[in-house]
Protein backbone atom coordinates (compact mmCIF):
# COMPACT_ATOMS: atom_id res chain seq x y z
CA UNK A 1 0.00 0.00 0.00
CA UNK A 2 1.45 3.46 -0.87
CA UNK A 3 2.31 5.87 1.93
CA UNK A 4 0.54 9.14 2.68
CA UNK A 5 3.41 11.07 1.11
CA UNK A 6 2.64 9.49 -2.26
CA UNK A 7 -0.93 10.91 -2.26
CA UNK A 8 -1.42 13.63 -4.90
CA UNK A 9 -2.30 17.12 -3.71
CA UNK A 10 -5.35 17.06 -5.98
CA UNK A 11 -7.06 14.72 -3.49
CA UNK A 12 -7.72 17.67 -1.11
CA UNK A 13 -8.82 21.32 -1.18
CA UNK A 14 -7.28 24.04 0.91
CA UNK A 15 -9.33 25.78 3.61
CA UNK A 16 -9.69 28.92 1.44
CA UNK A 17 -10.88 26.92 -1.56
CA UNK A 18 -13.40 25.12 0.64
CA UNK A 19 -14.85 28.37 2.00
CA UNK A 20 -15.19 29.81 -1.50
CA UNK A 21 -16.90 26.65 -2.74
CA UNK A 22 -19.39 26.59 0.15
CA UNK A 23 -20.18 30.29 -0.37
CA UNK A 24 -21.37 29.49 -3.89
CA UNK A 25 -18.58 31.10 -5.92
CA UNK A 26 -16.24 28.56 -7.46
CA UNK A 27 -12.62 29.89 -7.55
CA UNK A 28 -11.11 30.43 -10.99
CA UNK A 29 -8.08 28.32 -10.17
CA UNK A 30 -10.41 25.32 -9.63
CA UNK A 31 -10.85 24.22 -13.22
CA UNK A 32 -13.28 21.63 -14.48
CA UNK A 33 -10.48 19.04 -14.68
CA UNK A 34 -9.43 19.85 -11.10
CA UNK A 35 -12.97 19.20 -9.81
CA UNK A 36 -13.21 15.95 -11.79
CA UNK A 37 -9.85 14.84 -10.39
CA UNK A 38 -11.00 15.59 -6.81
CA UNK A 39 -14.18 13.54 -7.37
CA UNK A 40 -12.18 10.65 -8.86
CA UNK A 41 -10.76 9.93 -5.37
CA UNK A 42 -14.25 9.61 -3.79
CA UNK A 43 -16.72 6.75 -3.97
CA UNK A 44 -19.53 7.17 -6.48
CA UNK A 45 -21.60 5.48 -9.17
CA UNK A 46 -19.15 5.65 -12.07
CA UNK A 47 -17.91 2.46 -13.72
CA UNK A 48 -14.61 2.64 -11.85
CA UNK A 49 -16.42 3.15 -8.52
CA UNK A 50 -15.60 6.86 -8.24
CA UNK A 51 -17.79 10.00 -8.31
CA UNK A 52 -16.10 11.38 -11.43
CA UNK A 53 -18.39 12.09 -14.40
CA UNK A 54 -18.62 14.15 -17.55
CA UNK A 55 -20.63 17.25 -16.57
CA UNK A 56 -20.46 21.04 -16.62
CA UNK A 57 -18.29 22.94 -14.17
CA UNK A 58 -21.36 24.20 -12.28
CA UNK A 59 -22.72 20.65 -11.88
CA UNK A 60 -19.34 19.34 -10.75
CA UNK A 61 -18.95 22.13 -8.18
CA UNK A 62 -22.44 21.38 -6.78
CA UNK A 63 -21.48 17.71 -6.46
CA UNK A 64 -18.28 18.64 -4.61
CA UNK A 65 -20.26 20.94 -2.25
CA UNK A 66 -22.74 18.13 -1.46
CA UNK A 67 -19.84 15.76 -0.67
CA UNK A 68 -18.28 18.31 1.71
CA UNK A 69 -21.58 19.20 3.45
CA UNK A 70 -22.59 15.58 3.96
CA UNK A 71 -19.11 14.63 5.26
CA UNK A 72 -18.57 12.31 2.29
CA UNK A 73 -15.16 13.72 1.38
CA UNK A 74 -13.54 10.97 3.47
CA UNK A 75 -15.33 8.20 1.53
CA UNK A 76 -12.34 7.35 -0.64
CA UNK A 77 -12.32 4.63 -3.27
CA UNK A 78 -10.65 1.33 -2.40
CA UNK A 79 -7.47 2.46 -4.13
CA UNK A 80 -7.13 5.46 -1.79
CA UNK A 81 -8.66 4.08 1.43
CA UNK A 82 -5.37 4.73 3.26
CA UNK A 83 -5.85 8.47 2.74
CA UNK A 84 -8.71 8.57 5.27
CA UNK A 85 -6.25 8.06 8.12
CA UNK A 86 -3.43 10.16 6.66
CA UNK A 87 -5.22 13.26 5.30
CA UNK A 88 -3.84 16.63 6.44
CA UNK A 89 -5.33 18.10 9.57
CA UNK A 90 -6.32 21.36 7.89
CA UNK A 91 -8.61 19.41 5.51
CA UNK A 92 -10.94 18.01 8.21
CA UNK A 93 -14.46 19.35 8.38
CA UNK A 94 -15.39 21.61 11.27
CA UNK A 95 -18.13 20.49 13.64
CA UNK A 96 -20.29 22.90 15.58
CA UNK A 97 -19.41 22.78 19.26
CA UNK A 98 -23.09 22.97 20.28
CA UNK A 99 -23.89 19.58 18.72
CA UNK A 100 -22.03 16.46 19.92
CA UNK A 101 -20.93 14.09 17.16
CA UNK A 102 -19.45 11.36 19.37
CA UNK A 103 -22.42 10.90 21.71
CA UNK A 104 -24.12 7.57 22.32
CA UNK A 105 -26.89 7.53 19.71
CA UNK A 106 -29.91 5.24 20.01
CA UNK A 107 -33.03 4.84 17.92
CA UNK A 108 -35.87 7.21 18.78
CA UNK A 109 -38.29 4.30 19.22
CA UNK A 110 -35.99 2.68 21.81
CA UNK A 111 -35.76 5.89 23.87
CA UNK A 112 -39.38 7.01 24.15
CA UNK A 113 -38.96 8.28 27.71
CA UNK A 114 -36.00 10.53 26.81
CA UNK A 115 -37.92 12.64 24.27
CA UNK A 116 -39.10 15.93 25.84
CA UNK A 117 -42.55 17.39 25.32
CA UNK A 118 -42.80 18.90 21.83
CA UNK A 119 -45.84 20.36 20.07
CA UNK A 120 -46.93 22.70 17.28
CA UNK A 121 -46.35 25.76 19.50
CA UNK A 122 -42.64 24.89 19.69
CA UNK A 123 -42.51 24.71 15.87
CA UNK A 124 -44.26 28.09 15.53
CA UNK A 125 -41.95 29.65 18.15
CA UNK A 126 -38.81 28.59 16.28
CA UNK A 127 -39.80 29.21 12.65
CA UNK A 128 -42.07 32.26 13.01
CA UNK A 129 -41.78 34.04 16.41
CA UNK A 130 -38.01 33.58 16.96
CA UNK A 131 -36.02 36.83 16.70
CA UNK A 132 -33.45 37.03 13.92
CA UNK A 133 -30.17 39.02 14.02
CA UNK A 134 -31.98 42.21 13.01
CA UNK A 135 -34.29 41.78 16.03
CA UNK A 136 -37.23 41.08 13.71
CA UNK A 137 -39.40 37.96 13.82
CA UNK A 138 -38.15 35.15 11.63
CA UNK A 139 -41.54 34.67 9.91
CA UNK A 140 -40.39 31.62 7.92
CA UNK A 141 -43.89 30.60 6.88
CA UNK A 142 -42.67 28.97 3.67
CA UNK A 143 -40.49 26.26 5.23
CA UNK A 144 -42.95 25.36 7.97
CA UNK A 145 -46.02 25.13 5.72
CA UNK A 146 -47.06 22.44 3.24
CA UNK A 147 -43.53 21.94 1.86
CA UNK A 148 -42.12 20.66 5.15
CA UNK A 149 -45.23 18.68 6.04
CA UNK A 150 -45.24 17.08 2.56
CA UNK A 151 -41.68 15.83 3.05
CA UNK A 152 -42.66 14.31 6.40
CA UNK A 153 -45.90 12.81 5.09
CA UNK A 154 -44.22 11.11 2.12
CA UNK A 155 -41.50 9.47 4.22
CA UNK A 156 -38.45 11.63 3.51
CA UNK A 157 -37.48 11.73 7.21
CA UNK A 158 -35.66 8.49 8.02
CA UNK A 159 -33.36 6.96 10.65
CA UNK A 160 -34.33 9.12 13.65
CA UNK A 161 -31.80 8.90 16.51
CA UNK A 162 -31.47 10.61 19.90
CA UNK A 163 -28.61 11.28 22.36
CA UNK A 164 -28.33 12.93 25.80
CA UNK A 165 -25.20 14.67 27.05
CA UNK A 166 -26.75 16.03 30.27
CA UNK A 167 -30.11 16.76 31.86
CA UNK A 168 -30.36 20.16 30.15
CA UNK A 169 -30.49 19.19 26.47
CA UNK A 170 -31.26 16.32 24.12
CA UNK A 171 -29.87 16.00 20.62
CA UNK A 172 -31.70 14.47 17.67
CA UNK A 173 -30.44 13.65 14.19
CA UNK A 174 -31.90 12.04 11.09
CA UNK A 175 -31.45 11.58 7.35
CA UNK A 176 -33.68 13.53 4.98
CA UNK A 177 -33.86 12.63 1.31
CA UNK A 178 -34.22 15.64 -1.04
CA UNK A 179 -37.50 16.41 -2.75
CA UNK A 180 -36.15 15.97 -6.29
CA UNK A 181 -32.69 14.40 -6.27
CA UNK A 182 -32.55 10.70 -5.44
CA UNK A 183 -28.80 10.26 -4.98
CA UNK A 184 -28.36 12.48 -1.91
CA UNK A 185 -29.27 12.37 1.78
CA UNK A 186 -29.07 15.45 4.01
CA UNK A 187 -27.95 15.09 7.63
CA UNK A 188 -30.39 17.06 9.82
CA UNK A 189 -29.39 17.90 13.42
CA UNK A 190 -31.51 19.34 16.21
CA UNK A 191 -30.97 20.20 19.89
CA UNK A 192 -33.72 21.19 22.35
CA UNK A 193 -34.25 21.92 26.02
CA UNK A 194 -35.16 18.93 28.15
CA UNK A 195 -36.66 20.42 31.36
CA UNK A 196 -38.00 23.52 32.99
CA UNK A 197 -40.24 26.13 31.44
CA UNK A 198 -38.30 26.00 28.17
CA UNK A 199 -38.89 22.27 27.59
CA UNK A 200 -39.16 21.55 23.86
CA UNK A 201 -37.58 24.85 22.75
CA UNK A 202 -35.13 24.38 19.87
CA UNK A 203 -31.62 25.67 20.70
CA UNK A 204 -29.71 24.34 17.70
CA UNK A 205 -30.78 23.34 14.18
CA UNK A 206 -28.63 22.49 11.20
CA UNK A 207 -29.06 20.80 7.83
CA UNK A 208 -26.58 19.88 5.10
CA UNK A 209 -28.71 21.58 2.44
CA UNK A 210 -27.73 25.11 1.26
CA UNK A 211 -30.56 26.76 3.26
CA UNK A 212 -30.04 24.88 6.52
CA UNK A 213 -26.68 26.19 7.77
CA UNK A 214 -26.45 26.08 11.59
CA UNK A 215 -26.62 26.91 14.38
CA UNK A 216 -30.04 28.44 13.62
CA UNK A 217 -30.90 26.75 10.33
CA UNK A 218 -34.35 27.24 8.87
CA UNK A 219 -35.19 24.95 5.95
CA UNK A 220 -37.99 22.60 4.98
CA UNK A 221 -35.94 19.53 6.02
CA UNK A 222 -35.66 20.86 9.59
CA UNK A 223 -39.39 21.63 9.49
CA UNK A 224 -40.14 18.07 8.35
CA UNK A 225 -38.07 16.72 11.27
CA UNK A 226 -40.09 18.92 13.66
CA UNK A 227 -43.37 17.49 12.32
CA UNK A 228 -41.99 13.96 12.76
CA UNK A 229 -41.03 14.72 16.39
CA UNK A 230 -44.45 16.26 17.13
CA UNK A 231 -46.23 13.12 15.86
CA UNK A 232 -43.86 10.82 17.77
CA UNK A 233 -44.45 12.68 21.07
CA UNK A 234 -48.20 12.49 20.47
CA UNK A 235 -48.46 8.85 19.26
CA UNK A 236 -45.27 7.32 20.75
CA UNK A 237 -44.46 5.63 17.42
CA UNK A 238 -43.00 6.44 14.02
CA UNK A 239 -44.59 5.94 10.63
CA UNK A 240 -43.83 2.86 8.56
CA UNK A 241 -43.64 4.13 5.02
CA UNK A 242 -44.23 1.81 2.08
CA UNK A 243 -43.27 2.54 -1.50
CA UNK A 244 -45.97 2.44 -4.16
CA UNK A 245 -44.35 -0.60 -5.77
CA UNK A 246 -44.41 -2.58 -2.51
CA UNK A 247 -48.21 -2.72 -2.34
CA UNK A 248 -50.92 -4.09 -4.60
CA UNK A 249 -51.87 -2.15 -7.71
CA UNK A 250 -54.74 0.30 -7.22
CA UNK A 251 -55.93 1.00 -10.74
CA UNK A 252 -58.67 -1.61 -11.08
CA UNK A 253 -60.59 -0.76 -7.92
CA UNK A 254 -64.18 -2.03 -7.88
CA UNK A 255 -66.93 0.47 -7.23
CA UNK A 256 -68.07 0.76 -3.64
CA UNK A 257 -71.81 0.59 -4.24
CA UNK A 258 -73.40 -2.84 -4.21
CA UNK A 259 -76.24 -3.90 -6.48
CA UNK A 260 -78.82 -6.42 -5.37
CA UNK A 261 -79.47 -9.28 -7.75
CA UNK A 262 -82.71 -9.16 -9.74
CA UNK A 263 -84.64 -11.52 -11.89
CA UNK A 264 -84.28 -10.99 -15.63
CA UNK A 265 -88.03 -10.40 -15.81
CA UNK A 266 -87.73 -7.42 -13.42
CA UNK A 267 -85.00 -5.59 -15.38
CA UNK A 268 -86.06 -2.80 -17.74
CA UNK A 269 -84.04 -3.06 -20.95
CA UNK A 270 -85.70 -0.06 -22.63
CA UNK A 271 -83.52 2.80 -23.84
CA UNK A 272 -83.49 5.82 -21.52
CA UNK A 273 -83.73 9.25 -23.16
CA UNK A 274 -82.94 12.49 -21.34
CA UNK A 275 -86.01 14.58 -20.31
CA UNK A 276 -88.41 11.88 -21.40
CA UNK A 277 -90.52 10.05 -18.88
CA UNK A 278 -90.02 6.34 -18.58
CA UNK A 279 -92.67 4.05 -19.93
CA UNK A 280 -94.74 2.31 -17.32
CA UNK A 281 -96.33 -0.20 -19.63
CA UNK A 282 -93.25 -2.39 -20.05
CA UNK A 283 -94.10 -5.50 -21.96
CA UNK A 284 -93.35 -8.66 -20.00
CA UNK A 285 -90.85 -11.11 -21.43
CA UNK A 286 -92.41 -14.18 -22.96
CA UNK A 287 -90.89 -17.64 -22.78
CA UNK A 288 -90.58 -18.78 -26.43
CA UNK A 289 -90.42 -22.47 -25.52
CA UNK A 290 -93.32 -24.81 -25.92
CA UNK A 291 -95.19 -25.74 -22.72
CA UNK A 292 -93.92 -29.32 -22.97
CA UNK A 293 -90.31 -28.06 -22.91
CA UNK A 294 -90.78 -25.71 -19.95
CA UNK A 295 -89.52 -26.87 -16.59
CA UNK A 296 -89.79 -24.69 -13.47
CA UNK A 297 -87.86 -27.14 -11.32
CA UNK A 298 -84.39 -25.51 -11.22
CA UNK A 299 -82.74 -28.49 -9.48
CA UNK A 300 -83.91 -30.87 -12.17
CA UNK A 301 -82.77 -28.50 -14.93
CA UNK A 302 -79.32 -28.17 -13.32
CA UNK A 303 -79.04 -31.93 -12.99
CA UNK A 304 -79.82 -32.42 -16.69
CA UNK A 305 -77.29 -29.75 -17.64
CA UNK A 306 -74.61 -31.34 -15.44
CA UNK A 307 -75.22 -34.76 -16.99
CA UNK A 308 -74.75 -33.33 -20.49
CA UNK A 309 -71.54 -31.50 -19.49
CA UNK A 310 -70.19 -34.60 -17.76
CA UNK A 311 -70.64 -36.66 -20.91
CA UNK A 312 -68.83 -34.10 -23.07
CA UNK A 313 -66.12 -32.69 -20.74
CA UNK A 314 -66.18 -33.79 -17.08
CA UNK A 315 -63.19 -31.59 -16.14
CA UNK A 316 -64.97 -28.40 -17.22
CA UNK A 317 -64.60 -25.56 -14.68
CA UNK A 318 -68.30 -24.64 -14.94
CA UNK A 319 -69.19 -28.23 -14.02
CA UNK A 320 -67.08 -27.95 -10.84
CA UNK A 321 -68.78 -24.67 -9.89
CA UNK A 322 -72.37 -25.87 -9.93
CA UNK A 323 -71.79 -29.54 -9.07
CA UNK A 324 -71.64 -30.99 -5.57
CA UNK A 325 -69.62 -33.99 -6.68
CA UNK A 326 -66.13 -34.38 -5.28
CA UNK A 327 -63.28 -34.06 -7.73
CA UNK A 328 -61.68 -37.42 -8.41
CA UNK A 329 -57.98 -37.08 -7.75
CA UNK A 330 -55.66 -38.70 -10.23
CA UNK A 331 -53.63 -41.32 -8.36
CA UNK A 332 -50.89 -41.11 -11.00
CA UNK A 333 -50.46 -37.34 -10.60
CA UNK A 334 -46.75 -36.85 -9.99
CA UNK A 335 -47.08 -33.56 -8.04
CA UNK A 336 -49.86 -31.22 -6.95
CA UNK A 337 -50.44 -27.99 -8.92
CA UNK A 338 -48.83 -24.74 -7.79
CA UNK A 339 -51.13 -23.03 -5.30
CA UNK A 340 -49.61 -19.53 -5.11
CA UNK A 341 -47.92 -17.42 -7.75
CA UNK A 342 -45.28 -16.16 -8.30
CA UNK A 343 -43.08 -19.08 -7.29
CA UNK A 344 -39.58 -18.53 -5.94
CA UNK A 345 -36.59 -20.19 -7.60
CA UNK A 346 -35.89 -22.17 -4.42
CA UNK A 347 -39.42 -23.60 -4.40
CA UNK A 348 -39.13 -24.58 -8.08
CA UNK A 349 -35.94 -26.54 -7.40
CA UNK A 350 -37.48 -28.17 -4.30
CA UNK A 351 -40.52 -29.27 -6.32
CA UNK A 352 -38.24 -30.64 -9.06
CA UNK A 353 -36.43 -32.80 -6.50
CA UNK A 354 -39.79 -33.98 -5.17
CA UNK A 355 -40.84 -35.01 -8.69
CA UNK A 356 -37.71 -37.13 -9.04
CA UNK A 357 -38.49 -38.86 -5.71
CA UNK A 358 -42.15 -39.42 -6.65
CA UNK A 359 -41.12 -41.15 -9.89
CA UNK A 360 -39.56 -44.00 -7.90
CA UNK A 361 -41.75 -47.13 -7.81
CA UNK A 362 -41.42 -50.43 -5.98
CA UNK A 363 -41.00 -53.74 -7.82
CA UNK A 364 -44.63 -54.60 -7.13
CA UNK A 365 -45.86 -51.25 -8.46
CA UNK A 366 -43.63 -51.69 -11.51
CA UNK A 367 -45.25 -55.04 -12.28
CA UNK A 368 -48.76 -53.68 -11.70
CA UNK A 369 -48.15 -50.77 -14.09
CA UNK A 370 -46.83 -53.14 -16.78
CA UNK A 371 -49.92 -55.36 -16.43
CA UNK A 372 -52.40 -52.45 -16.33
CA UNK A 373 -51.01 -50.83 -19.49
CA UNK A 374 -50.89 -53.84 -21.83
CA UNK A 375 -53.42 -52.15 -24.12
CA UNK A 376 -50.83 -49.35 -24.55
CA UNK A 377 -52.34 -46.54 -26.69
CA UNK A 378 -55.86 -47.79 -25.90
CA UNK A 379 -55.26 -47.33 -22.15
CA UNK A 380 -55.40 -43.95 -20.34
CA UNK A 381 -52.95 -45.09 -17.63
CA UNK A 382 -50.36 -45.76 -20.35
CA UNK A 383 -50.43 -42.06 -21.34
CA UNK A 384 -50.30 -40.88 -17.71
CA UNK A 385 -47.20 -42.91 -16.82
CA UNK A 386 -45.22 -42.09 -19.96
CA UNK A 387 -45.96 -38.34 -20.12
CA UNK A 388 -43.60 -37.61 -17.17
CA UNK A 389 -40.77 -39.86 -18.34
CA UNK A 390 -38.36 -40.12 -21.26
CA UNK A 391 -39.69 -42.98 -23.38
CA UNK A 392 -37.62 -45.18 -25.68
CA UNK A 393 -38.93 -43.52 -28.85
CA UNK A 394 -37.70 -40.12 -27.55
CA UNK A 395 -34.37 -41.37 -26.20
CA UNK A 396 -32.21 -39.91 -28.97
CA UNK A 397 -34.28 -36.70 -29.06
CA UNK A 398 -33.18 -35.91 -25.50
CA UNK A 399 -29.51 -35.89 -26.52
CA UNK A 400 -28.90 -32.27 -27.47
CA UNK A 401 -25.97 -30.53 -29.03
CA UNK A 402 -24.57 -27.57 -27.12
CA UNK A 403 -25.91 -25.15 -29.73
CA UNK A 404 -29.42 -26.68 -29.75
CA UNK A 405 -32.36 -25.22 -27.86
CA UNK A 406 -34.06 -27.70 -25.48
CA UNK A 407 -37.52 -26.19 -26.06
CA UNK A 408 -38.44 -28.28 -29.12
CA UNK A 409 -37.16 -31.47 -27.51
CA UNK A 410 -39.19 -30.76 -24.34
CA UNK A 411 -42.34 -30.21 -26.40
CA UNK A 412 -41.92 -33.58 -28.10
CA UNK A 413 -40.98 -35.54 -24.96
CA UNK A 414 -43.80 -34.01 -22.86
CA UNK A 415 -46.28 -34.37 -25.76
CA UNK A 416 -47.11 -30.66 -25.98
CA UNK A 417 -47.35 -30.83 -29.77
CA UNK A 418 -50.54 -32.10 -31.36
CA UNK A 419 -50.21 -35.85 -31.92
CA UNK A 420 -50.39 -36.02 -35.71
CA UNK A 421 -50.74 -39.48 -37.27
CA UNK A 422 -50.12 -39.88 -40.97
CA UNK A 423 -51.77 -42.57 -43.09
CA UNK A 424 -48.60 -44.70 -42.92
CA UNK A 425 -48.44 -44.43 -39.11
CA UNK A 426 -52.05 -45.58 -38.79
CA UNK A 427 -51.42 -48.42 -41.23
CA UNK A 428 -48.33 -49.46 -39.25
CA UNK A 429 -50.37 -49.77 -36.04
CA UNK A 430 -52.96 -51.90 -37.83
CA UNK A 431 -50.32 -54.23 -39.31
CA UNK A 432 -48.44 -54.87 -36.01
CA UNK A 433 -50.46 -57.96 -35.10
CA UNK A 434 -50.02 -59.44 -38.58
CA UNK A 435 -46.22 -58.92 -38.45
CA UNK A 436 -46.09 -60.55 -34.98
CA UNK A 437 -48.08 -63.52 -36.39
CA UNK A 438 -45.53 -63.86 -39.23
CA UNK A 439 -42.67 -63.73 -36.70
CA UNK A 440 -44.29 -66.41 -34.49
CA UNK A 441 -44.80 -68.74 -37.48
CA UNK A 442 -41.25 -68.26 -38.75
CA UNK A 443 -39.49 -68.87 -35.41
CA UNK A 444 -42.14 -71.15 -33.91
CA UNK A 445 -42.46 -69.12 -30.70
CA UNK A 446 -45.08 -67.22 -28.72
CA UNK A 447 -44.92 -63.41 -28.39
CA UNK A 448 -46.56 -62.04 -25.23
CA UNK A 449 -48.08 -58.57 -24.89
CA UNK A 450 -46.34 -56.08 -22.58
CA UNK A 451 -47.27 -52.72 -21.15
CA UNK A 452 -45.28 -49.69 -20.07
CA UNK A 453 -42.14 -50.79 -18.21
CA UNK A 454 -40.29 -48.44 -15.84
CA UNK A 455 -36.59 -48.94 -15.21
CA UNK A 456 -35.80 -50.60 -11.90
CA UNK A 457 -32.56 -48.63 -11.40
CA UNK A 458 -33.57 -45.21 -12.75
CA UNK A 459 -37.00 -43.58 -12.24
CA UNK A 460 -37.07 -41.28 -15.29
CA UNK A 461 -36.76 -43.67 -18.34
CA UNK A 462 -39.56 -45.95 -19.49
CA UNK A 463 -40.36 -48.10 -22.53
CA UNK A 464 -43.20 -50.01 -24.20
CA UNK A 465 -41.96 -53.15 -26.02
CA UNK A 466 -44.09 -54.45 -28.90
CA UNK A 467 -43.78 -57.96 -27.55
CA UNK A 468 -41.86 -60.29 -25.27
CA UNK A 469 -40.42 -63.73 -25.94
CA UNK A 470 -38.31 -66.04 -23.81
CA UNK A 471 -35.55 -63.81 -22.26
CA UNK A 472 -35.86 -61.35 -25.11
CA UNK A 473 -37.96 -58.64 -26.72
CA UNK A 474 -39.54 -57.99 -30.10
CA UNK A 475 -39.63 -54.59 -31.80
CA UNK A 476 -41.90 -54.16 -34.82
CA UNK A 477 -41.31 -51.67 -37.65
CA UNK A 478 -43.59 -51.51 -40.72
CA UNK A 479 -41.65 -50.82 -43.91
CA UNK A 480 -43.19 -49.23 -47.02
CA UNK A 481 -41.04 -50.15 -50.01
CA UNK A 482 -42.59 -47.73 -52.59
CA UNK A 483 -40.94 -49.33 -55.64
CA UNK A 484 -37.76 -50.33 -53.81
CA UNK A 485 -36.61 -53.70 -52.58
CA UNK A 486 -36.96 -54.39 -48.87
CA UNK A 487 -33.20 -54.14 -48.32
CA UNK A 488 -32.99 -50.84 -50.24
CA UNK A 489 -35.97 -49.41 -48.34
CA UNK A 490 -34.42 -50.30 -44.97
CA UNK A 491 -31.02 -48.83 -45.90
CA UNK A 492 -32.56 -45.70 -47.40
CA UNK A 493 -34.30 -44.91 -44.11
CA UNK A 494 -30.99 -45.31 -42.26
CA UNK A 495 -32.24 -48.13 -40.04
CA UNK A 496 -29.45 -50.47 -41.13
CA UNK A 497 -26.31 -50.59 -43.28
CA UNK A 498 -25.52 -53.14 -45.97
CA UNK A 499 -22.14 -54.79 -45.24
CA UNK A 500 -20.25 -57.82 -46.53
CA UNK A 501 -21.76 -59.79 -43.61
CA UNK A 502 -25.29 -58.70 -44.50
CA UNK A 503 -27.54 -56.04 -42.98
CA UNK A 504 -26.28 -54.51 -39.72
CA UNK A 505 -28.33 -52.17 -37.53
CA UNK A 506 -27.25 -48.50 -37.67
CA UNK A 507 -26.08 -47.55 -34.16
CA UNK A 508 -26.74 -43.86 -34.83
CA UNK A 509 -30.41 -44.36 -35.72
CA UNK A 510 -33.14 -43.53 -33.16
CA UNK A 511 -34.43 -47.13 -33.37
CA UNK A 512 -31.12 -48.39 -31.96
CA UNK A 513 -31.43 -45.94 -29.03
CA UNK A 514 -35.02 -47.09 -28.52
CA UNK A 515 -34.09 -50.78 -28.54
CA UNK A 516 -31.24 -50.26 -26.04
CA UNK A 517 -33.56 -48.36 -23.67
CA UNK A 518 -36.11 -51.19 -23.99
CA UNK A 519 -33.48 -53.66 -22.78
CA UNK A 520 -32.40 -51.28 -19.98
CA UNK A 521 -35.94 -51.03 -18.58
CA UNK A 522 -36.88 -54.71 -18.98
CA UNK A 523 -33.42 -56.14 -18.08
CA UNK A 524 -33.45 -58.20 -21.28
CA UNK A 525 -30.22 -59.27 -22.98
CA UNK A 526 -31.36 -59.13 -26.64
CA UNK A 527 -34.06 -57.80 -28.94
CA UNK A 528 -35.24 -58.89 -32.38
CA UNK A 529 -35.90 -55.79 -34.48
CA UNK A 530 -38.47 -57.03 -37.02
CA UNK A 531 -38.75 -55.01 -40.25
CA UNK A 532 -41.58 -56.11 -42.52
CA UNK A 533 -43.84 -55.13 -45.41
CA UNK A 534 -46.46 -57.63 -44.07
CA UNK A 535 -45.24 -60.26 -46.59
CA UNK A 536 -41.57 -60.88 -45.81
CA UNK A 537 -39.53 -60.29 -42.66
CA UNK A 538 -36.09 -58.80 -42.03
CA UNK A 539 -34.96 -59.70 -38.50
CA UNK A 540 -32.03 -57.78 -37.02
CA UNK A 541 -30.77 -59.38 -33.81
CA UNK A 542 -29.58 -56.62 -31.42
CA UNK A 543 -27.70 -57.42 -28.21
CA UNK A 544 -27.63 -55.28 -25.10
CA UNK A 545 -24.70 -52.84 -25.21
CA UNK A 546 -23.72 -52.00 -21.62
CA UNK A 547 -21.01 -49.55 -22.69
CA UNK A 548 -23.49 -47.69 -24.88
CA UNK A 549 -26.00 -47.52 -22.02
CA UNK A 550 -23.38 -46.31 -19.53
CA UNK A 551 -22.83 -43.29 -21.79
CA UNK A 552 -26.52 -42.79 -22.60
CA UNK A 553 -28.11 -42.86 -19.12
CA UNK A 554 -26.10 -39.94 -17.56
CA UNK A 555 -26.97 -37.75 -20.55
CA UNK A 556 -30.67 -38.61 -20.25
CA UNK A 557 -30.59 -37.91 -16.50
CA UNK A 558 -28.88 -34.55 -17.04
CA UNK A 559 -31.52 -33.54 -19.60
CA UNK A 560 -34.31 -34.66 -17.28
CA UNK A 561 -32.93 -32.76 -14.26
CA UNK A 562 -32.10 -29.56 -16.16
CA UNK A 563 -35.20 -29.33 -18.34
CA UNK A 564 -37.99 -31.91 -17.98
CA UNK A 565 -38.41 -31.86 -14.17
CA UNK A 566 -38.30 -28.03 -14.10
CA UNK A 567 -40.89 -27.82 -16.89
CA UNK A 568 -43.21 -30.25 -15.05
CA UNK A 569 -42.75 -28.15 -11.90
CA UNK A 570 -43.39 -24.81 -13.58
CA UNK A 571 -44.78 -25.36 -17.13
CA UNK A 572 -43.35 -22.20 -18.68
CA UNK A 573 -43.06 -23.60 -22.23
CA UNK A 574 -46.59 -25.02 -22.09
CA UNK A 575 -48.19 -21.71 -21.07
CA UNK A 576 -46.07 -19.73 -23.56
CA UNK A 577 -47.53 -21.90 -26.32
CA UNK A 578 -51.03 -21.14 -25.05
CA UNK A 579 -50.30 -17.39 -25.14
CA UNK A 580 -48.96 -17.65 -28.69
Amino acid sequence: MPSAKSLPEAAFFSAEEKVQLLSGSCPRNLSKERLKEWLSFRKGTAKDGSARSEATKAELSQRVISYIKNSWENNFTEKWQHSAASKPEDQTTTVNCDFPESAQWVSLVDAKDDVPSFNIQNIVSYFIERKAKDNESNKDYKNVSSKAFGLFRHGHIQKLEIARDDDEKVHIRCNSSPEMKKNLKYNVKLSMCNNGGHEGNITFASCACPAGKGPSGSCKHIGALCYALEEFVRLKCTREFETCTSGLQRWNQPRKRKLDSQSVYEIDFSKKIYRREGRNNVKPLNDPRRPSEMNNDSKKVNRELLDKIKRVKPNCGFFRLISDEKIEQNKNEIISPIKELPVSLTEIFDRAKRIKRNLMVTDQERQNIALATKAQSNCQAWFEHRRVRITGSQSKRALLKRSSSPTKAMKEILHYNSQYQSHKMKQGLKDEKKIIWLYENKLDCKVSETGFVISQCYPFPGASPDGEVHRGLVGIKRIFTVGLSRKEAVCKRGISRDTSHGLVVNKNHKLYYQVQQLMLCTKSSWTDLVLSDTVYLIILHVKKNNKFLSDLVPKLEKFYDNHISLEITYPRVFFMDLLD
